[in-house]
């Protein structure tokens, strides 16, 4: 197999409506044993945006979670349902965020979760914000650093007597208190 080629092929299928030939060939490459070649389909269904193959791209993501070293790959389908995110992905986003048990994939999954649009997103996060477990508040306050929901100074200075004295510190270096 020529990936030189095999990846020109599929990047020019993003520049063309999506057809039942192309979704197939697209499906076909996403579940390529090379992860190069799976990067290319999830760009493309990222390119094509439609609601069908946003269902695709988020179920391929779901199951990139399970890989172990899966992290430069799972970086692609986070990259392009960020793109895609909307009001709808919330729940989804937010469970699969403040779930995650592994820090590492929370940190990759935090570029997600702010680009969430901030209704309703938003009103979930600061709520998180102010959970009784200092990982919730630290995982809810780095959203709201990252989001594009407003200045992170002011959307961090509701909580600048923290109870804990590790999110008291982030927040002085985030400028928020």
């Amino acid at each position: 197999m020529d990936l030189r080629a095999e990846s020109i092929r599929l990047r020019e299928l993003s520049t063309l409506p999506p057809t039942p030939e192309a979704r197939t060939e697209v499906m076909q490459a996403l579940h390529s044993k090379f992860e190069g070649i799976q990067a290319v389909a999830a760009e493309v269904l990222g390119a094509w945006g439609d609601a069908p193959s946003k269902s695709v791209l988020r179920d391929w993501f779901l199951d990139t979670t399970a890989r172990p070293y899966g992290w430069a790959i799972r970086s692609v389908g986070v990259r392009e349902l960020a793109r895609l995110a909307t009001a709808e992905d919330t729940d989804w986003v937010l469970g699969l965020y403040f779930g995650a048990s592994d820090g590492l994939m929370q940190h990759e999954l935090l570029r997600l979760a702010s680009a969430l649009p901030a209704v309703p997103a938003k009103e979930r996060v600061v709520a998180k914000a102010r959970d009784s477990n200092p990982r919730v508040r630290h995982s809810a306050m780095k959203i709201l650093v990252w989001s594009s929901w407003g200045e992170p100074k002011e959307l961090l200075r509701p909580f600048a007597r923290d109870a804990d004295p590790a999110i008291r510190s982030l927040l002085v270096a985030w400028g928020a208190a």
